[in-house]
């Protein structure tokens, strides 16, 4: 991948502001105006407690695939269908273009 970048942020939230809302301007700043798709791989929740954590849906993409967020609206993007993982539960596949709102 020619050009990669890296930004490490030690938090996707902050009181009172929504997913990432508050590190707009350094991502910005950071990648720059032509950088139109990012990746955002969450690792950690220590605001947490473990079984708060593990109810927690994750999101399997697929290569090709991405998460595109707008306003409060979610979807797959890309050729391959999505998998949402739940514990205790059989993952569900959604295909490009599902709207997953549901999980914001």
């Amino acid at each position: 991948m020619d050009g990669a970048r890296l930004l490490f942020l030690s938090n996707s939230r902050t009181t009172g502001s929504g997913y990432l809302e508050h590190a707009l301007p350094a991502i910005g700043d950071f990648l720059g105006a032509e950088v139109k798709t990012i990746a955002f791989l969450p690792f950690a929740a220590v605001r947490f407690s473990y079984d708060a954590y593990e109810e927690m849906p994750v999101a399997g993409l697929r290569e090709g695939s991405w998460m595109h967020r707008e306003g409060k609206r979610l979807v797959p993007c890309g050729r391959r269908a999505m998998r949402l993982f739940r514990a205790g539960e059989n993952a569900q596949e959604f295909e490009p273009g599902t709207n997953l709102s549901f999980l914001l």
